[in-house]
């Protein structure tokens, strides 16, 4: 297995484990996974962990990359590049090069607990403490602020520009475009907490009528 880093602290001599947090990709002959390997101990702190991301081809991990940096989420946009939200040591969003090389670069942004990719030219990021979150969008160019949500969002999915949803505590649910960055409470079900959304294949064109929802 060819291995890659980011920067990255020294190697942890004591027992680890290993946590798996997703995989993106069409299927198992072709994907992308986030893992954590930490020293064994109920709740490591930072500097206890490091972050794994690896390929899979044809069933098989093919090589991995192994970070300093604690990615709280991974997307992969259609050119072929990885993107991922980093909240602890250097923080921040990370990506590669369109090749899927694990040549890493990090992209000037605050520390970032979750992001979505859609493309290379809209990319959303959030992270703060509780209910103060901070949200940035990239353009292809740069990372600029924009306005936040209020309550506490989990989650950020989209299927166009102009309709990316977000859901969170207390029934949150709100899209946005990213022309305007005006949040917009759309009238769906209600739900107690939303941990995910996602797209169903049928739905990908401009402003379907609602996200499908997991309820938490």
């Amino acid at each position: 297995v060819e291995q890659e880093h980011l920067p990255r602290r020294e190697r942890a001599h004591k027992p680890l484990r290993l946590a798996w947090s997703l995989c993106v990709g069409e299927s198992l002959d072709d994907a992308w996974f986030l893992a954590v390997r930490s020293e064994a101990v109920e709740r490591p702190d930072p500097w206890e962990r490091e972050s794994i991301v690896g390929r899979i081809v044809g069933g098989a991990i093919e090589r991995v990359s192994v970070s300093a940096p604690i990615l709280e989420g991974l997307q992969r946009v259609p050119s072929g590049r990885l993107y991922a939200a980093a909240w602890s040591n250097e923080g921040g969003v990370w990506r590669t090069p369109p090749d899927g090389a694990f040549a890493w670069e990090r992209l000037e942004v605050p520390p970032m607990q979750g992001l979505f990719a859609l493309d290379d030219q809209c990319v959303m990021a959030f992270g703060g403490h509780g209910d103060a979150q901070r949200f940035f969008l990239f353009d292809g160019a740069r990372f600029a602020p924009i306005p936040s949500r209020p309550g506490r969002v989990m989650a950020v999915h989209g299927v166009a520009p102009d309709w990316i949803v977000a859901v969170g505590h207390g029934g949150l649910v709100a899209y946005i475009s990213s022309a305007d960055t005006t949040w917009t409470a759309p009238s769906v079900p209600r739900v107690r907490t939303g941990h995910g959304c996602h797209a169903a294949p049928s739905q990908r064109a401009t402003r379907p009528p609602w996200p499908v929802l997991t309820r938490g």
